[in-house]
């Protein structure tokens, strides 16, 4: 019996979970490991969807065990502490584990504000997301006690990106629709939400059009842009910045990620930005039997999008390589832009066309249904999604 290729995946975000499962196809004769820091895979787009009450936390995680539950592949959990290229040697939780085959796909982190204060909350894990909601909810309670200062209430988001941008707008929806119809104070004016960027504009990686779009929703919703802001510091509800001082009782973190993966020799080449440096392939330069994907790949955009077509182009064509064939090469081009902006509203891109309203939104959610990883969990949340239609979202403070 020949010996099975040793496949060891490092990372179960969107690049490591495609390109797994796009590997499970082919019936290789392979060993499949994949290792997380945790046991289960978080759907990032829909996290700001826990901060506003639209999704419970459990529904956007699902075990990497219920996954792969009917395939072959070894789930381990812990961090990487050493790479040994020479020998082809990884090391985790003090134990060895050889590989002929490596795959980085431990994309990235966020960038940790400089300052801390209870009421300064990242938007990265379900935790945070939760910390957020329970903050919010904490606030409408103090004031409808009448055990807050006064009854305004002041929310800053930092960061004007997509995420930025899909928590402002979702914060204002659950605001209007959904917290004062059910708390007798504060009023609509009593609530001012603010949205900070050092930039000059917002979404500077997405097409004017949609910026444009989005900048009108903001206006919409009452939301106070405030741009080319240099926060200098945050000192208890107070933001410091260049040209003036923002109060708020909620300051919610978004700015910015950046590639994280184990500790690599300095032959290791890299770009500007910390990113790997790979070939046309997704192998990395300087290496025999290394590939990465995700958001550590140098030369592509840092979304869901072009991780999950990285992992099923490098599942295809490791697929050739261990059936001897030659590799077969593809330009990444991405199928469009969509971004949520509150509500049953979004505006998308695609083929040169640039749309907006509910049908996008639709269009945005069937996107993001088809690729939750199981059915269950499918069916969960289109279940919570169809209900948000008819009534207000979920109001249980879980801290």
């Amino acid at each position: 019996m020949l010996k099975k290729t040793q496949i060891v995946i490092v990372g179960g975000g969107f690049g490591g979970l495609s390109t797994t499962q796009e590997l499970l196809k082919h019936n290789l004769n392979a060993e499949i490991t994949l290792i997380d820091l945790k046991n289960y895979f978080l759907f990032t787009p829909l996290l700001h969807e826990i901060a506003t009450g639209s999704l419970d936390e459990n529904l956007i995680v699902t075990a990497y065990k219920q996954i792969f539950k009917n395939e072959d592949v070894n789930i381990l959990i812990g961090e990487i502490k050493e790479i040994d290229i020479d020998k082809k040697i990884i090391s985790i939780n003090d134990t060895n584990i050889p590989y002929d085959i490596l795959i980085l796909a431990t994309g990235a982190k966020a960038i940790k504000s400089p300052y801390s204060g209870k009421n300064i909350i990242e938007l990265k894990m379900v935790q945070d997301g939760i910390a957020i909601k329970s903050m919010i909810l904490d606030l409408m309670d103090c004031i409808d006690s009448g055990q807050h200062k006064t009854i305004k209430l002041k929310f800053a988001v930092v960061g004007g990106g997509p995420t930025g941008i899909e928590m402002t707008l979702d914060l204002a929806d659950y605001v209007r629709n959904s917290l004062l119809k059910i708390y007798k104070k504060p009023d609509l004016q009593d609530i001012e939400i603010f949205l900070i960027t050092k930039d000059d504009d917002i979404l500077l990686r997405m097409h004017p059009s949609l910026r444009k779009a989005t900048l009108t929703r903001l206006d919409k919703f009452g939301v106070k842009l405030i741009t080319n802001c240099e926060i200098h510091n945050i000192q208890n509800n107070r933001i410091l910045t260049n040209n003036k001082v923002i109060e708020a009782d909620l300051i919610i973190w978004t700015i910015g990620v950046k590639a994280q993966y184990p500790l690599l020799p300095n032959s290791i080449e890299r770009d500007e930005k910390g990113k790997l440096i790979v070939d046309d392939f997704l192998k990395l330069n300087n290496s025999s039997s290394i590939y990465c994907v995700g958001d550590l790949v140098s030369g592509y955009p840092m979304d869901a999008q072009a991780a999950t077509w990285q992992g099923k182009y490098l599942g295809k064509n490791i697929t050739r390589l261990l059936k001897k064939q030659k590799m077969a090469y593809k330009q990444y081009k991405p199928l469009g832009e969509l971004i949520s902006l509150g509500g049953q509203y979004a505006a998308g891109r695609a083929f040169g066309i640039t749309m907006s309203g509910w049908f996008v939104w639709f269009i945005w959610r069937t996107t993001y249904f088809f690729r939750i990883p199981t059915t269950r969990k499918k069916i969960a949340v289109g279940v919570n999604w169809f209900l948000n239609l008819f009534s207000t979202r979920d109001l249980t403070n879980l801290k």
